[in-house]
């Protein structure tokens, strides 16, 4: 059941709660936003059928979260995240990931929590055991890209082998985010 408050019984530094499991409508009146917290919603966009696949994106410029096309077109840009947590160590990967049907690899995120220092972190991306993909995070940076693409079929598998590490500060909690589409 949606409970809905009239503005006029909200004081304007009033707050709105819920006490019996209920939704709470908030429905500005004309260019108004919905403020939750610390975010902004900008509640004045007009929804359309051409809004569908968007997604909500936060601006920090503007300071609002709005719908936006999502990457890719909205055509059906997938992630998967393949992580090594802890200290970043020279390992050959063994953990596969398979392609859940035919797909193009288009760019792979490469991060870290903690810098390396002192060298780089050498990646290997394998596809059913051969090199498909190699990336390199610097010394002292925390994320790298890779945008050349590679395609799979489906049942092919990636593994991640780290080929060095960074020679003073290994680096920590290394992810990294495929992003890819169905072919």
């Amino acid at each position: 059941m949606v409970q809905k408050i009239p503005f006029t019984s909200i004081k304007a530094s009033g707050k709105i709660s819920s006490t019996g499991n209920a939704n709470i409508d908030i429905e500005p009146h004309g260019t108004g936003d919905v403020l939750i917290g610390n975010f902004h919603f900008d509640a004045d966009q007009s929804i359309t059928n051409s809004n569908d696949n968007h997604v909500l994106t936060y601006d920090h410029s503007g300071g609002k979260i709005s719908l936006e096309a999502a990457a890719g077109g909205g055509e059906g840009d997938n992630i998967v995240t393949l992580n090594q947590n802890g200290n970043v160590t020279i390992h050959t990967g063994t953990a596969r990931w398979y392609a859940p049907y035919n797909l193009t690899i288009n760019k792979i995120d490469a991060r870290v929590d903690t810098a390396p220092t002192g060298s780089s972190i050498n990646i290997t991306i394998k596809k059913n055991g051969t090199s498909a993909a190699t990336m390199s995070i610097a010394a002292s940076a925390v994320k790298a890209e890779n945008t050349t693409g590679f395609s799979m079929n489906e049942d092919d598998y990636l593994t991640v082998d780290t080929t060095q590490i960074g020679s003073t500060d290994p680096g920590t909690n290394l992810k990294l985010v495929f992003h890819y589409a169905q072919a």
